[in-house]
């Protein structure tokens, strides 16, 4: 049976928008006009019946369905016990702006014989009241440059965010950081109102590129100049390396005097298997290397 409730609701909410947006538009503007504030209305059958299905919205707790039906009554002519109902179930929703809007509308609006108008701005006194209590305020922040890592009472949220932030009711410490430096600020934040703040870092452009050094072209190495691990070239008319020593030019000298005995040894054996040093004598190569040993050794010993 609650079940057939609810889809007759439904239907009846579908029908009566449709209604009043279409065929009925100037019957509404008409009544709209004649019910001025402080006047007592009477409400319609269909105005009395949505307000009890939106009132069972709220209570099943469907508050999107609670706004949509009180819509459909408000359509039908304005009265202030439907505003109230209305923002009780934008409230409800957490839409606290829209919420006190229609707190506000149902002060002005016409009222019925019962529930009296005092006893409707009593009860509105006591929901605007809660809603400043519950309801949330929003933080603008403006930050320069937006690149600002921002924390509030010690809780970090990132780089400075473009949306509003909300807040509950209360004092906060914000505290904006970048590349080592930070500014604090307090934010005083109230129901339903939004504050806006200013977080300025005095930090360098890191979009600035780092200076580049230009390195200078190394310049030419002088010939005489000595560099590590290589040897300096000599100067014209100086010997390159250490002189050789007396005891080396003898040494020199002697082995270049067995090489051209070798050599006459072996152009007057007619032994063709005679070897030198494992490798097959030749006259001409021992005769020439024994000649230059001993001219060089002799000059160096001479010298």
């Amino acid at each position: 049976m609650k079940h057939n409730r609810k889809q007759v609701m439904s239907v009846l909410v579908s029908a009566t928008f449709l209604w009043t947006s279409v065929l009925w538009t100037p019957a509404v503007y008409a009544q709209s006009a004649q019910a001025q504030p402080g006047k007592l209305v009477k409400p319609s059958a269909a105005q009395l019946e949505l307000n009890d299905a939106g009132v069972q919205a709220i209570i099943d707790k469907n508050y999107d369905l609670a706004v949509q039906i009180f819509n459909s009554s408000l359509a039908l002519g304005p009265i202030n016990i439907t505003y109230l109902n209305r923002g009780r179930a934008l409230q409800h929703a957490g839409k606290c702006e829209q919420a006190e809007e229609s707190y506000v509308a149902a002060y002005s609006a016409p009222a019925m014989a019962e529930p009296s108008a005092q006893s409707v701005a009593g009860t509105l006194d006591r929901y605007r009241k809660e809603l400043q209590e519950t309801c949330t305020g929003k933080l603008l922040l403006k930050c320069e440059p937006v690149e600002i890592s921002v924390s509030i009472d010690g809780r970090n949220i990132g780089q400075c965010p473009s949306t509003p932030i909300a807040l509950e009711k209360g004092e906060y410490r914000i505290r904006g950081t970048l590349m080592g430096k930070s500014v604090e600020s307090l934010a005083d934040i109230s129901p339903m109102k939004t504050l806006e703040l200013s977080l300025k870092v005095d930090a360098p452009d890191s979009s600035v590129p780092p200076r580049q050094t230009v390195e200078q072209p190394r310049q030419p190495v002088p010939a005489y100049e000595v560099s590590e691990g290589v040897t300096p070239p000599a100067f014209e008319g100086e010997v390159i390396g250490t002189p050789m020593s007396k005891g080396s030019a003898a040494v020199l000298l002697g082995a270049g005097l067995v090489l051209l005995t070798t050599a006459m040894v072996r152009t007057s054996t007619t032994d063709s298997n005679f070897e030198y040093f494992g490798e097959v004598a030749m006259p001409a190569y021992l005769y020439g290397s024994g000649i230059l040993f001993s001219i060089y050794g002799l000059v160096r010993v001479l010298d």
